[in-house]
């Protein structure tokens, strides 16, 4: 059974970890993210070189803000980090076993107090 857990709503202390493993999992990009690579709107203007960047920021200097983690039988198969992309916007990116799944930018001024935390494990 898949869970769903936010840093605000409910944390494990494990969670650092077991996301730090799956970042050092990642060797490709998913075709979705690939595709927005092509046809840019508004949310998904970054490019392969920003991507890459701030990839290599959290595997390889432990940087980002770890936010949300997905759990299957106990297992972390996905983990969302928020890094900064340029001077004005942060990028989320998606990871699950082998891939950076997704990606989106916020402007850095973007807080999302609109969290619905009735999507996550409390």
């Amino acid at each position: 059974m898949k869970k769903l857990y936010h840093k605000e709503v409910f944390w494990k202390n494990n969670f650092e970890k077991d996301a730090k493993n799956l970042v050092l999992t990642v060797r490709r990009l998913s075709y979705h993210l690939l595709q927005h690579l092509n046809n840019a709107d508004e949310k998904h203007e970054y490019t392969l070189k920003g991507i890459s960047k701030a990839f290599n920021e959290i595997k390889h200097n432990n940087k980002g803000y770890l936010f949300e983690i997905e759990e299957e039988n106990g297992i972390v198969t996905k983990a969302v980090y928020r890094i900064e992309y340029d001077d004005k916007k942060d990028i989320c990116l998606v990871i699950r076993k082998g891939l950076i799944a997704t990606a989106w930018v916020n402007y850095k001024n973007d807080k999302h107090f609109t969290l619905d935390k009735t999507k996550y494990v409390c």
